[in-house]
């Protein structure tokens, strides 16, 4: 895992920061949380954040749920938090 001092994760921080509602608190952990791992793809992030939709079997039946939350519980409540923020601060939001 790289070290959050890496100059590339570093400016991903910075990067983030200037989007609403992501503070220097928000920026850090986001960034160490997401940038200093490595994901071949954009699902597998989605994995890792515990995004995806989990599904239900049941003989015939087959239905797609909510969000897993089998991810990262941190990153997806820091996630969920600047979107709330943006959407009651951020008119183009709502």
């Amino acid at each position: 895992m790289a070290d959050a001092q890496d100059p590339a994760i570093e400016q991903k921080r910075q990067m983030l920061r200037l989007l609403p509602g992501v503070g220097r608190t928000t920026a850090a952990i986001m960034a160490r949380e997401i940038f200093s791992r490595q994901f071949s793809s954009r699902s597998h992030l989605g994995s890792y954040l515990g995004l995806t939709p989990s599904a239900y079997d049941s003989g015939s039946t087959t239905k797609c749920q909510g969000i897993s939350k089998a991810g990262n519980s941190w990153a997806r409540r820091i996630l969920v938090e600047i979107a709330w923020i943006c959407s009651t601060n951020i008119p183009k939001a709502r």
